[in-house]
């Protein structure tokens, strides 16, 4: 999910770097190589504001194998992208760009839906940065989290009523505008604990009354207190 350091190898041992690599040239996709790895690259870009807090909530691999794959929706989407690759007209990029992201979407769906440890943020948060009107509000909110944030303040940023901004809130993202407030402020702690600030100093930040009141709401979060969470890094 981001430049990490990477090998890809046939065998599980990791290659000595100290002597030259047998390097090969990659051939196309081939529907008859059955007994091949095939290799299909892309990148997502971000809205401003947002790259850091996605990212930092996910691991740096996700895998689908086997019978995951086949029982969820991205072998369909994985599907379509090839079918449009091998096309015989001239690739449409804004399709391609369209099947990527709900590659991505079923993806973090999946991994939310089974209870992937190292997914920290719900899949809802991707939908919602997407969409022009939402996409600023989780910006603004990740410049200031300890703005109280009440279900007014964001339908006023969006100047539209309140009905309205819950209704499409919650379809977009499956999520109340709480639990968004409240997993975007865990993933941002988390960074300042990392960075040496102290609970009470996080807290602050994150605009919670006391260190208790903060503490309550990260464990309902990562399932442990921000102390042991950091000790634990």
């Amino acid at each position: 999910m981001r430049d990490v350091a990477h090998v890809l190898s046939p065998s599980a041992d990791k290659p000595d770097f100290s002597h030259p690599l047998n390097h090969q040239l990659m051939q196309p996709l081939s529907e008859d190589a059955t007994s091949s790895t095939g290799l299909l690259c892309g990148f997502l870009s971000f809205q401003p504001g947002l790259t850091d807090l996605l990212l930092a909530a996910l691991p740096d691999t996700l895998l689908l194998a086997g019978p995951d794959l086949l029982a969820s929706e991205t072998r369909t989407v994985f599907d379509l992208i090839m079918s449009e690759m091998r096309a015989e007209q001239e690739v449409n990029p804004l399709v391609i760009e369209r099947l990527v992201e709900l590659l991505l979407f079923y993806t973090l769906r999946y991994y939310a839906e089974h209870g992937h440890a190292n997914y920290a943020l719900p899949y809802g948060v991707l939908e919602l940065a997407k969409d022009n009107a939402y996409g600023p509000l989780l910006s603004a909110i990740v410049r200031e989290p300890a703005l109280a944030w009440s279900v007014d303040d964001m339908a006023d940023f969006l100047h539209t009523s309140r009905a309205s901004f819950h209704r499409r809130f919650t379809l977009l993202s499956g999520l109340a505008p709480a639990q968004l407030l409240l997993n975007i402020r865990v993933q941002l702690s988390k960074a300042l604990l990392t960075e040496g600030l102290s609970v009470e100093q996080v807290a602050e930040r994150m605009g919670y009354a006391s260190a208790p009141t903060f503490s309550n709401a990260f464990k309902r979060v990562m399932g442990l207190t921000p102390s042991v969470w950091r000790d634990g890094k």
